[in-house]
């Protein structure tokens, strides 16, 4: 028993240094690149003193679950630190990368440890890479301090200053220029002498934190699901409230309609004589049973008597009505704060995912030969963890589009009047029940041009559909599968699938993306999505109607708020024809019409055809929009959505469903599945014709040039399981030779290959006009920026680094360029 207590101990602890030093970690590569940007030496030093204490805690941490890697490289780190702040040092940019490869070694033994994964990790050749390091700054040769104050004397935008917290006004700004909310760069300024005199304890000193507990996802997560079956009961409770207002209703109806014939039936029965035919015009209650004169009487008793207990229940059930209504009131208060309390344990402040792309900013900048600064703002926007975790690739895609595509070389900007380090801008904010987030750059912006030549030369659109695209739809084409301006697919670019998985996960969290381009300065992709995923506020409609048993009952169903752009009244004058679709005017575009009863095929209300106004809601999901007409809109509600059960986990159109108070189920309408209908529709043609893919491929023809056996055996297998042909060449030679006796499709070839290299085969097979067009890729273990635009000079088509090799990489790269 004994050791099942420690090994439960041990687990225990592991899980909360998993936690804990994951925050070191981010914590001490934020002080870092604070630190590389060169503050004032007062931030300076803070930041160093922050960072060695961070290194500490984690050295310390790791002991105590016995991760000896860890508590090694934080030790030796812990040490440079000391040595820099004892010798009033900084790093310079080799310094830097040490420390950033140390921090993510650290980074890649955690994963390891999460995952129970028992490899052993060898880091004796970074520790000595450390050691020298401290060495040498511990001897004093060099000794690099950074600067006491910013000159007032310099003010040229490509030396830059650092800001704390100071808020920029009337300035004139790349398409994106928020306030940021943290450390930044901005150009320098006839004021910014009076940098030394901004309070910069309080940004780094420390505030006592609020007592807080650790709690797992899970337990918050069976706290929304509880809080979600109330929310049921409670919508239950409002419709039992409603039945009961109902009768009360009835009851008053009937208590004035009985006022009503009283003063005709005492004057008839007052006489002690009966007309039956009177009293049915009067009553409708009576028949010819009470005709007998003798029976007179007890009527009238019963009359009273009634008058009577009627008067009591609508008395009683009045009061039962305002207690109920009160109980509910304040049922309905406790509800709501108890819900919101557990929502808010659910959010957490964006810089959470804001925080980790700075370090990826940097190093992909420099691996592209560009520099660049992540500028943040509204990091302390609380967002719902699920959405959190959902929206951490659309992010890191955009910003990556921005660095790939948008940031120019230094020598280009320079050139352009621009600052030599470019700015990337990410911001968060609410709006409303949504988030919106802005990834921004004040690059190059977006050729429209260079849009529409890429879009033909994948074949997404024909020329003659691009000389009649608007820029609005020319730029929706960036988010197309496939689509891509880089002129060489690498393991990370240029393959198409960026902006498209943007895309799908946007359609995901049923928000819409938004562009502003401004070309020369650079563009902007605007996401807006709900806040949270436990509740949905949707707008109900019926659309159609459907048949069960012989009865005719109306199909209503949700639709979420956060895909509705707005709704209007359409008249016969709205609908125009353009290329045969249906579509309407709205917001200086056109866009497509559609019933929601037809996309959904269920049976249309002929009577709303026929009349003059047709309600419709315009909606939007990712970058697309489309206006469907409906019968009525019912109104908007906050719902609990759940997911279908199996088997029925995926239903075309259905994102999920819900129960309403009355106990009625309502679906939730996927909205990127009806816009696939709606152009599956119009196209009119099977987009999946797999028989005819697979006839295809078996077609395609592909030579493997490689001088190493293994690799082109292991490349022919993967080619050959994948349904392709292939022919092997021993070197460049050998397949230079082999390209001149037969017709293939592609060409893989390595770069490092005795006699004829890679690159120079791609330049010779590119001037010879026979054969210029095959396509090529190159797969070799030459990752430098100058090896990939040696081969973009030499005119390949894609270029894959063996170190990262994926061979669905290779297979979804052959798909697109054949």
């Amino acid at each position: 028993m004994g050791q099942l207590l420690n090994d439960d101990l041990q687990r225990q602890l592991m899980e909360l240094f998993l936690v804990e030093a994951r925050e070191h970690i981010q914590t001490i590569n934020q002080n870092l690149l604070a630190m590389e940007d060169k503050p004032i030496a007062s931030v300076y030093s803070q930041l160093l003193n922050d960072t060695l204490r961070e290194t500490h805690s984690l050295k310390g941490a790791a002991r105590t679950v016995n991760i000896n890697a860890i508590e090694s490289l934080s030790h030796l780190l812990e040490t440079l630190f000391v040595v820099l702040q004892n010798n009033n040092s900084s790093l310079d940019d080799d310094g830097y990368n040490l420390v950033y490869k140390s921090m993510d070694e650290i980074g890649n033994i955690l994963q390891k440890s999460s995952a129970n994964d028992s490899t052993k990790i060898n880091i004796a050749p970074l520790s000595l890479e450390i050691e020298k390091l401290t060495t040498f700054y511990r001897s004093g040769k060099q000794n690099p301090k950074p600067p006491s104050e910013p000159s007032p004397k310099i003010n040229n935008k490509d030396n830059p200053t650092v800001e704390i917290n100071k808020p920029e006004s009337n300035k004139s700004s790349s398409p994106a220029t928020p306030t940021p909310t943290t450390i930044r760069e901005h150009n320098q300024s006839s004021s910014s002498k009076t940098i030394k005199d901004q309070p910069v304890a309080s940004v780094m000193s420390s505030v006592k934190p609020e007592e807080t507990v650790r709690l797992t996802t899970s337990k918050l997560d069976k706290l929304v699901t509880l809080m979600n079956e109330l929310q049921i009961a409670r919508m239950g409770s409002l419709q039992n409230l409603s039945g009961l207002q109902e009768i009360m209703d009835n009851i008053t109806a009937w208590d004035m309609e009985w006022k009503k014939a009283k003063p005709q039936i005492k004057k008839t029965m007052g006489a002690f004589s009966i007309n039956s035919e009177q009293v049915e015009d009067n009553m409708s209650v009576f028949n010819n049973s009470f005709k007998d004169h003798n029976n007179t009487s007890r009527v009238v008793g019963f009359l009273q008597d009634n008058e009577t207990h009627l008067r009591t229940l609508k008395e009683q059930l009045y009061q039962f009505i305002q207690s109920y209504k009160k109980d509910n009131h304040r049922l309905d208060q406790v509800i709501n704060d108890v819900e919101d309390e557990i929502y808010r344990t659910r959010m957490m402040p964006i810089s959470m995912v804001f925080n980790t792309y700075t370090r990826m900013v940097r190093d992909l900048a420099k691996e592209r030969g560009k520099e660049a600064s992540l500028i943040i703002c509204g990091g302390e926007t609380d967002v719902d963890r699920m959405v959190l975790e959902q929206i951490k690739d659309p992010i890191l895609h955009l910003l990556r589009n921005c660095i790939d595509h948008g940031l120019e070389h230094p020598k280009e900007r320079i050139k352009a009047g621009k600052p030599a380090k470019g700015s990337i801008y990410l911001e968060a904010k609410h709006q409303g029940e949504n988030l919106i987030i802005e990834i921004a750059d004040d690059g190059a912006g977006i050729s429209l041009d260079n849009i529409r030549t890429a879009a033909i030369k994948k074949q997404l659109i024909t020329k003659e559909t691009a000389e009649t695209l608007n820029e609005h739809d020319t730029l929706w084409l960036v988010f197309r599968s496939g689509f891509s301006t880089s002129q060489i697919i690498t393991n990370i670019s240029g393959r198409g699938l960026g902006l498209d998985i943007v895309r799908k996960q946007i359609e995901l969290l049923h928000g819409m993306i938004d562009i502003e381009n401004k070309p020369g300065n650079g563009v902007k992709f605007i996401l807006s999505i709900p806040l949270t995923v436990a509740t949905t506020q949707c707008l109900l409609i019926q659309a159609g109607f459907w048949q069960f048993k012989g009865k005719t009952k109306p199909c209503v169903f949700a639709i979420p708020v956060s895909n509705v752009i707005h709704l209007q009244n359409l008249v016969p004058e709205d609908i125009h024809y353009v290329e045969g679709r249906q579509v309407i005017r709205s917001a200086n575009e056109y866009i497509m019409v559609q019933h929601l009863a037809d996309v959904l095929g269920v049976e249309i209300n002929q009577n709303e055809l026929a009349s003059e106004k047709k309600p419709s809601i315009i909606v939007g999901v990712a970058e697309k929009r489309m206006a469907f007409m409906v019968d009525s809109v019912i109104g908007a509600q906050d719902l609990v959505i759940k997911s279908l059960p199996h088997p029925f986990l995926r239903i075309r159109n259905t994102a999920g469903a819900t129960i309403l108070g009355s106990g009625d189920i309502i679906i939730l309408l996927n909205i990127a599945d009806l816009f696939y209908v709606v152009d599956h529709k119009t196209m009119g043609k099977d987009l999946f014709n797999t028989d005819n893919e697979i006839e295809k491929k078996n077609s395609q023809l592909i030579l493997v040039a490689d001088d190493s056996i293994t690799t082109r055996t292991l490349e022919k297998n993967i080619l050959e399981s994948a349904g392709y042909e292939v022919v092997t060449a021993a070197d460049g030679v050998d397949a230079w030779s082999q390209i001149h006796n037969r017709d293939f499709d592609l060409l893989v070839s390595d770069v490092v290959m005795p006699g004829l290299d890679g690159f120079n085969l791609t330049a010779r097979i590119r001037t010879d006009d026979q054969i210029k067009h095959l396509p090529i890729i190159l797969i070799t273990s030459l990752d430098s920026r100058n090896e990939r635009e040696r081969g973009i000079q030499a005119g390949a088509d894609a270029y894959i680094v063996k170190s990262a090799f994926d061979q669905e990489i290779l297979l979804d790269t052959i798909r697109r360029l054949i």
